[in-house]
């Protein structure tokens, strides 16, 4: 099985925004945040706002972000608690088979 990375928080989110903005090169970001510069190099090309009629308004917005986040992780209709209660089941039951 993977290994497994705990998914970006919206404060997180919030630090990549503010500092993005500031021109703070990726790899500085990744490093403050104690992530791979691959992490946020997904991040600001999954979830960069793009706007064809006001292109001025394109860029990466925390929390649009964070929305464009948990609609991705919504699947087939089955809400995030369903999935955390999955995710719950799941560590439970992997404990109990050892």
């Amino acid at each position: 099985m993977g290994r497994c990375y705990p998914h970006l928080s919206f404060e997180e989110r919030r630090k990549i925004d503010k500092w993005h903005e500031a021109k703070m090169p990726i790899p500085e970001i990744a490093d403050r945040l104690g992530r791979a510069p691959s992490t946020i190099y997904r991040e600001l090309k999954r979830n960069t706002y793009e706007d064809k009629e006001l292109p001025e308004l394109n860029g990466y917005y925390a929390l649009n972000a964070q929305d464009t986040y948990e609609k991705r992780r919504t699947h087939l209709g089955i809400e995030k608690v369903t999935w955390q209660l999955f995710r719950t089941i799941f560590i439970l039951r992997k404990d109990f088979c050892r």
